[in-house]
């Protein structure tokens, strides 16, 4: 081929490795993108645990056991907690009306041994826990109280997740709370 114009071999050894160097910042920036994603929707605002010790009240055993409530089984303590509800609804939350909401959880301690809530966390400045730093005798209830403010989260629909350890289960039981927060 009389015509053609020469082209140096290393020119392609070149080109090849333009190629290859923006592929790597090109992956190198959407893994960058997808790190920055994964961080800002595991929790809409920065982590912190709040926990506030609250008041305990004791029932009677006929007050406690129900067959429609949230057992959560035991593994190998006799310590084991029974849930009213595991989820709540807030239902719509306008910042500029009613920024902040709370429930309840109510619990009650269904074993034969003292139940100790070992932690209850929120893992979100946005979602504050408080829950009884004394022994749950057998018979009595508890409360887990969660506030949810969504002045510090954003707009938008929202699910929170508390997670309960205590002293009858190596697996945290997980309270959610959810809604949709409105300007």
């Amino acid at each position: 081929m009389k015509g053609a114009p020469q082209v140096h071999p290393s020119f392609f050894l070149r080109l090849l490795q333009l190629f290859v160097l923006t592929d790597m910042m090109r992956f190198s920036m959407l893994v960058r993108l997808v790190l920055l994603m994964l961080l800002l929707f595991n929790c809409q605002c920065s982590e912190r645990k709040q926990q506030v010790p609250s008041q305990v009240e004791s029932q009677t055993d006929s007050d406690v056991v129900s067959d429609d409530h949230d057992l959560v089984e035991e593994s190998d303590s006799s310590s084991l907690i029974q849930f009213d509800d595991l989820d709540c609804d807030l239902g719509v939350l306008a910042r500029s009306k009613n920024p902040v909401a709370s429930y309840s959880f109510g619990f009650a301690n269904v074993g034969d041994a003292p139940l100790v809530i070992l932690s209850a966390d929120g893992y979100c400045d946005c979602t504050v826990v408080e829950y009884p730093h004394d022994s749950i005798m057998p018979g009595s209830r508890g409360t887990i109280d969660v506030t949810y403010d969504s002045r510090i989260g954003n707009l938008g629909i929202f699910h929170k997740n508390v997670e309960v350890q205590y002293n009858g289960s190596d697996k945290p039981v997980i309270l959610t709370l959810s809604g949709r927060c409105t300007k």
